[in-house]
């Protein structure tokens, strides 16, 4: 039994980062190898998950198969970003195209703002699939397939678009919390200026994720770390020092109202079809 976020943290990142890494490069060639594609695109916004995955791909089959989109939304997607972005495909010598998503966007809303009103999550979701879009339009034409960089902590708390961000055909760090992605980002040799940088899905201006979920990533990982890999249930973990009871009950509510991202939902027809 744990007593302490520190405890949690501490056992969360003791792990071998070479043998991660390499868990991780084999997983992406033996895919890679199997799906029989000639190319992997990702999906490049200057944060620490893309541009850990990015690393990880070109590690794994070199850099000449990997090309990098960056879709920037103009007014949207921050300098910062964009210039991250450049760096990182720059740093890791991959091919890159930038493809801006704005008019294509902007279409979509003119198109259906006679029906129904737009807030930001609403457009925000629309530039995440029109991304999702994108990606999949240079791998069909080039016999590609598309790594997302969804982490472990997104997954679980539905923390991402679906048919978005979500869509991809391999997930090289789905089992890496966000803690553990920056600790292997450091590792592996993305900038240390990527590897501490906030995250943010970039959706609309200023977007940053920890302000929208209302928890820092830190105490997330924490929660569902002592949940998941040390099987402690959600009254012992209130009562670890340094994670509050509301905290507990915020991330509980996140996985319980994102539950419909993760599974599909049907109804069971087949027995009144096929008679025993």
């Amino acid at each position: 039994m744990v007593g302490s976020i520190e405890e949690v943290k501490r056992l969360m990142l003791s792990f071998d980062a070479d043998k991660v890494a390499e868990r991780i490069i084999l997983f992406i060639r033996e895919m890679f190898e199997e799906s029989g594609a000639q190319k992997i695109v990702i999906g490049v916004s200057g944060g620490v998950d893309s541009s850990t995955t990015l690393k990880l791909l070109v590690d794994s089959i070199g850099r000449d198969k990997v090309l990098a989109l960056i879709m920037p939304h103009q007014d949207i997607t921050s300098r910062k970003d964009l210039e991250d972005a450049y760096m990182v495909a720059d740093h890791f010598g991959v091919e890159y195209y930038t493809i801006e998503i704005a008019d294509i966007c902007s279409l979509i809303r003119h198109r259906l703002s006679p029906f129904m009103e737009f807030d930001e999550k609403t457009y925000g979701n629309i530039i995440a699939r029109t991304r999702m879009i994108t990606l999949y339009a240079f791998a069909n034409s080039m016999n590609a397939i598309v790594a997302g960089a969804s982490d472990k902590s997104e997954r679980i708390i539905g923390y991402f678009t679906k048919w978005g961000d979500a869509a991809a055909d391999i997930f090289p760090i789905m089992d890496l919390y966000k803690t553990q992605v920056r600790a292997l980002a450091r590792h592996i040799g993305v900038p240390e200026s990527i590897a501490e940088k906030p995250s943010s899905p970039g959706l609309w201006k200023g977007h940053l994720a920890e302000e929208e979920l209302g928890i820092s990533y830190e105490k997330i990982d924490a929660i569902l770390f002592a949940m998941n890999e040390l099987h402690m249930g959600p009254e012992q973990i209130k009562k670890i020092e340094g994670i509050e009871e509301d905290e507990v009950e915020l991330v509980l509510r996140l996985i319980t109202t994102s539950e419909h991202k993760r599974k599909l939902y049907y109804p069971q027809v087949q027995d009144l079809i096929v008679k025993r």
